[in-house]
């Protein structure tokens, strides 16, 4: 077998693929979401901060922060609020997590946790096309 640089490549090394980070998820939905018309997306921080004057890391503090909030937040046309939650690999939503989305889909949005944008793409297709609302002035027609 050949040497190449300092590593020895067998024929397996050819297909392996680093699997993505949840950062790389992430930023693949958002492009995607806000590709669509009608469709406003943001990643939403649920990450604590580092406290310069502590020298520590923390978690934000307020009586209005909402635990297990997920990392994709937007607003589908009509009104409808959709939020994603983002693993990677084999994690998993924790407990707080599934019932923020649950929370979502009891008020009609989508609440959904992917591991890739392909799926993605999919929840948020057949959700947008059962739940698209037409606004005409005075009046709210969901199909």
């Amino acid at each position: 077998m050949a040497l190449l640089g300092k590593k020895q490549q067998t024929k397996n090394d050819v297909f392996a693929r680093k699997a993505p980070s949840e950062a790389e998820i992430e930023a693949q939905c958002l492009v995607w979401l806000n590709s669509l018309p009608g469709v406003y997306a943001w990643k939403n921080p649920t990450a604590g901060f580092f406290d310069t004057k502590r020298k520590t890391f923390r978690k934000h503090s307020s009586r209005f922060a909402i635990r297990g909030t997920s990392d994709i937040l937007g607003i589908a046309d009509g009104g409808l609020m959709f939020a994603v939650e983002v693993k990677a690999g084999k994690n998993k939503p924790t407990d707080f997590q599934l019932e923020f989305l649950a929370r979502i889909r009891e008020l009609r949005g989508l609440g959904i946790w992917v591991t890739s944008v392909n799926q993605l793409v999919q929840e948020f297709g057949k959700w947008r096309g059962s739940t698209r609302v037409e606004c005409i002035p005075g009046k709210t027609i969901s199909k």
